[in-house]
């Protein structure tokens, strides 16, 4: 994803991005005052110096889950989620000759595409949790990855060995087993041991371009796997974001973190003050570039400010010095027009659209 901030490229560096001119915007961002009304638990924010948001959102929003369907905290390692997924990135690049996408960004879905076969290990468990940065890992990475690609070049070693040689440098090999709680696993049974099953969730987004109620392959450079996503109608993509914290259901999200609403220290999004949020803008946002997959955060909860305003509250990965202790607050306005998609438990989403994603799913 795009780097956000030339700050952020030097400390907290999450996605990529471009800042946009600035316009007017109403409330100031340093006058309001939230009282919470939906908020599920989470565990501690992270600190990543990576391009790796979508990891580290899914691993919080799978944490969430499993206190939800347990009761108790597992804190999962999101680098192992990286390591897996760039093994799958590498050939996906190789095997179509280079025509694919190879890059740190990637979508909230990424973990769960091999966790049932590749599974999962604690936060902690893998030397990669440890790892502060990963330029010299994708420096090293991308280059080997372009190579093997290209096909005028004859190559002296397998792609299947070397790859992964250089994420077992950088990040650490992958682990066979490992004691957690005064017991032993292996990453898939591990990943059993959650109780999560990885066909239960579903990616919700909301464009033009598709019709209502059918699935596609999402239009966005860091959908390099070409996943499916359920098209549903801009009002009902905010209504399911509000049903499934409303019945104790968190979100992962990617948006558009770098318009001029945005205060990366105070830690809220606001829209302009003159902004039409209706589903034609938002389809000319993205259809110009202006709306962009910037960024991966963790939806938590809801709050209301004192004129009646809703602000979505949004776990970040920069550490707690940015934002409210780590913490965004995205206003309605801004995730209805700026937010790309979100993915859910499907029991988290309203009746009416899972009876319709269930219909589109066994056609």
């Amino acid at each position: 994803m795009k780097k956000i901030w030339l700050f952020l490229m030097m400390a907290l560096v999450a996605c990529k991005g471009e800042r946009k001119e600035s316009e007017n915007m109403t409330p100031q961002a340093d006058t309001i005052r939230l009282t919470v009304l939906n908020e599920v638990p989470v565990t501690s924010v992270k600190q990543q110096i990576s391009g790796t948001c979508w990891a580290y959102s899914t691993a919080s929003f799978l944490e969430s889950e499993i206190y939800r369907t347990k009761g108790k905290f597992i804190e999962l390692s999101a680098m192992y989620f990286v390591r897996n997924v760039y093994l799958q990135k590498a050939e996906n690049y190789i095997l179509r000759q280079g025509t694919a996408r190879f890059t740190e960004g990637g979508c909230n879905y990424d973990p769960l595409l091999a966790v049932d076969s590749l599974g999962t290990v604690p936060f902690g468990t893998y030397r990669g949790d440890t790892v502060g940065s990963h330029q010299g890992l994708f420096a090293e990475l991308y280059p080997r990855v372009f190579d093997y690609a290209d096909r005028e070049k004859e190559m002296k070693s397998d792609w299947r060995e070397e790859i992964p040689s250089v994420l077992n440098k950088h990040l650490g090999a992958p682990i066979d087993s490992f004691e957690y709680d005064g017991r032993w696993f292996t990453p898939k049974t591990f990943w059993e041991y959650t109780g999560l099953n990885s066909e239960d969730y579903v990616n919700l987004t909301s464009f033009l371009h598709v019709l209502p109620y059918k699935y596609s392959a999402l239009s966005i450079p860091a959908n390099w796997s070409s996943a499916a996503y359920f098209n549903v109608p801009l009002d009902e993509y905010m209504e399911n974001i509000d049903h499934a914290l409303a019945h104790g259901y968190s979100l992962a999200v990617a948006m558009d973190l770098s318009e001029p609403g945005i205060s990366v220290m105070e830690g809220f999004a606001l829209m302009p003050s003159d902004s039409v949020f209706s589903p034609e803008r938002r389809q000319k946002d993205f259809e110009s570039f202006r709306t962009t997959d910037d960024h991966n955060m963790h939806i938590v909860g809801k709050a209301r400010d004192e004129n009646g305003n809703v602000f979505y509250k949004c776990k970040n990965s920069w550490g707690t010095s940015f934002g409210l202790g780590g913490y965004y607050y995205i206003s309605a306005p801004y995730m209805r027009m700026k937010s790309i998609y979100v993915m859910l438990h499907k029991d988290g989403l309203m009746e009416q659209t899972k009876r319709k994603l269930f219909a589109e799913s066994v056609r």
